[in-house]
């Protein structure tokens, strides 16, 4: 923050203490206003509404006539959505100062806080009639035009309002936030990264628009620039916590466990990091191989929070890994109990069952979790994979049938296909396969992976080169 020669560097610390001292002292004073503005935007920022407030109590009593510690009072009150007690500053400000475009804009923030939607839109109206409005006020005009098309539900001018916002001001949080989610609503994304990367072009070190480039890259499933944009958001402000969770997320999801780790140890050092970032460590390390530290965070997750089914999970997973699978077992039961729902605890639990050989509970489990996702072709081709493997053709085969009712895949064609081979159903496995490679050529690896005894089968492998030339 820049400080002028007359606001010398003092610690936030010792300020509080100073502010503390005179506090006790008779008459009160011997504060300066923009110590008084630097308290309540610390006191603010941090979650400390009540001492903000005293803050900003205290220095309107010092400094009656100040315009900037009235207007921080009604700013306060209105970020932390005490609509009333911003009315009342409002009225407090107005009758110490002339009635200017700021003034109107706090009360059209004001209008829209305590939706008076009327009242909004005449001093919206009011407000665009200034032709010497400052573009960073209008920006907030067009903010609010864009609550008042949301409170219509008109989601489509609410999101050209937020656009009109930043392109007059790039600075402006609120419409950078509401123009995230109205992008994600619209599926606009390829609209608003176009405007973030025009904006960017003026405003390269800004971290907002970083962030919202990030996530307009990620919704466009462009993963790899989504990355590099979040990471320019937290890079160039160092504090942007949203920023580094983001990233972790879709590094995770991307399989990158070694950027994931080093940006949460990163995250670590600056934040105190929560039960879900924990738990994202873990994992990490569970998939760096580093079990013993996975199994410390796991444990001390479930210390903190009994009734957190994943971190059982994951954990029964880490002494699946060392062949405990007593413990591997009681773990995944216990998160199964907690949470039974989760296809993947039961399909796990059926993985330990055949490593055990108890093929009857394997069974069992593996078609719990196909009826627990019958969307998801995985389970049901994960059941059926296992009931070929140990012979059980038939069954696997109903298994195949009942899933088709549910849902279909790339897996679970090339797996019928498998099977009825197995089964010695050629003509119908070969116009099985046929199908399947006219939909999922991309996907033929499969086949070879479920059924590797077709790997030197003629017909077979002429029929995947046909359809390669094909596609």
């Amino acid at each position: 923050m820049r400080q002028n020669s007359a606001q010398p560097n003092v610690s936030i610390e010792e300020l509080i203490s100073k502010y503390k001292t005179n506090l006790n002292q008779t008459p009160f004073g011997g504060m300066k206003e923009y110590e008084y503005l630097r308290m309540i935007n610390y006191y603010d920022k941090t979650g400390n509404y009540e001492y903000a407030y005293a803050c900003n109590y205290d220095g309107i009593n010092e400094f009656p006539t100040s315009y900037v510690i009235h207007r921080r009072m009604v700013n306060l009150q209105l970020d932390n959505f005490s609509f009333s007690f911003a009315e009342e500053a409002l009225e407090e400000m107005v009758k110490c100062f002339p009635l200017n475009d700021e003034i109107k804009l706090l009360a059209l923030k004001l209008s829209i806080g305590m939706k008076r939607w009327d009242e909004a839109l005449e001093l919206i109206g009011d407000l665009k009639e200034d032709v010497n409005l400052r573009d960073d006020l209008l920006s907030d005009v067009y903010w609010a035009q864009g609550q008042v098309h949301e409170s219509k539900g008109q989601m489509e001018p609410k999101y050209f309002c937020m656009k009109e916002a930043l392109l007059l001001n790039s600075d402006n949080e609120r419409a950078l936030e509401e123009i995230q989610g109205a992008a994600e609503v619209l599926h606009n994304n390829k609209d608003a990264g176009r405007l973030y990367h025009k904006l960017l072009e003026k405003d390269a070190y800004n971290s907002r628009l970083w962030f919202n480039l990030g996530h307009a890259y990620a919704y466009q499933k462009e993963e790899e620039s989504a990355l590099e944009a979040f990471e320019y958001a937290f890079v160039l402000n160092e504090r942007f916590e949203t920023a580094y969770l983001e990233y972790v997320e879709l590094a995770l999801s991307l399989k990158k466990y070694d950027l994931a780790f080093h940006t949460l140890k990163k995250m670590k050092v600056l934040f105190t990091l929560s039960n879900d970032s924990l738990f994202q460590l873990g994992i990490c390390h569970f998939y760096r191989k580093e079990y013993d530290q996975a199994k410390v965070l796991f444990y001390s997750l479930i210390k903190a929070e009994r009734g957190n089914d994943e971190a059982y999970y994951m954990l029964g997973k880490c002494y699946q890994i060392e062949l405990d699978y007593n413990s591997a077992t009681y773990l995944i039961n216990k998160a199964i109990q907690l949470n039974t729902m989760r296809e993947d605890y039961y399909a796990a639990l059926a993985d330990i069952n055949v490593e055990e050989y108890k093929f009857n509970k394997a069974n069992f489990n593996y078609g719990k979790a196909a009826v627990t996702a019958p969307e998801n072709s995985f389970y049901w081709t994960k059941h059926a994979r296992f009931l070929m493997k140990i012979g059980n053709l038939d069954r696997a085969f109903e298994v195949i049938t009942l899933a088709e009712n549910s849902c279909s895949g790339a897996d679970l064609m090339y797996c019928k296909a498998a099977c009825l081979f197995l089964m010695g159903n050629r003509l119908k496995a070969l116009k099985t396969l046929e199908n399947a490679l006219i939909d999922y050529y991309d996907e033929h690896k499969l086949f070879y992976e479920i059924s590797p005894d077709n790997f030197n089968d003629k017909q077979v492998v002429d029929m995947i080169n046909y359809y390669k030339i094909q596609d």
